[in-house]
């Protein structure tokens, strides 16, 4: 007996909800990455420390994977859908206000610099 889709139901529009969400979501984690690539890089003005961060950014999808299929074989995949997605949107979160706090900082602390550049203590 050959599978048939119920009519009623709009699967295709569900799928592109859910698929554009999540491109959106891993497009903004990427462009976060990018920028604090960027933030270390115009700081630090460190090889080594623009290496450490990205070798840090990419640990957890390395320890990760070694596991990921166990786990979402045995867990609901709606649910860790919904999990690692509201986890990528707090830690950007954190990442945007820690980034303001330490802007702010620097701005009323005066050691702001007209060439774009920000140091602190």
């Amino acid at each position: 007996m050959p599978f048939k889709l119920n009519q009623n139901t709009n699967w295709r529009l569900n799928f592109y909800l859910i698929f554009s969400g999540h491109f959106m979501s891993g497009l903004t984690t990427m462009i976060v990455q990018y920028a604090f690539m960027w933030y270390i890089t115009d700081v630090l003005k460190s090889a080594t420390a623009l290496s450490l961060s990205t070798l840090m950014m990419f640990l957890p999808w390395i320890f990760l994977a070694l596991v990921a299929g166990v786990v979402i074989d045995r867990w609901s995949k709606k649910a860790i859908i919904i999990s690692m997605t509201i986890g990528q949107f707090a830690g950007g979160a954190l990442l945007t206000l820690l980034l303001v706090a330490m802007l702010t900082r620097a701005f009323y602390s005066g050691s702001c610099r007209c060439n774009g550049s920000f140091y602190w203590m």
